[in-house]
């Protein structure tokens, strides 16, 4: 193959692997900051929306009508053994 007896041979081979070595250490350096940076601005835009979203659930008028027929009927007809809740009472 070729002789690396001269330093014109071995001076190429040398900067083109330190070049390679450099890049290398550049672009991984480069991955695991961005990929950090991507991580914060997540976590600190889905922390950002659950506090938003946890203020408008408590401001929200969360009370229910107790006898509403579309919640009440499907569990009253099934422990009154198919009884049906109807707009007037019961059928």
């Amino acid at each position: 193959m070729f002789a690396l007896n001269t330093i014109a041979r071995k001076l190429p081979l040398a900067l083109v692997a330190s070049a390679m070595l450099v890049s290398l250490g550049v672009g991984a350096g480069s991955y695991l900051i961005g990929s950090q940076m991507v991580g914060d601005l997540t976590t600190r835009n889905l922390s950002a929306l659950a506090h938003e979203r946890a203020k408008q659930v408590q401001g929200a008028d969360l009370v229910l009508t107790t006898l509403d027929r579309k919640l009440v009927s499907p569990t009253y007809g099934f422990f009154c053994f198919s009884s049906e809740v109807v707009k007037g009472g019961h059928r």
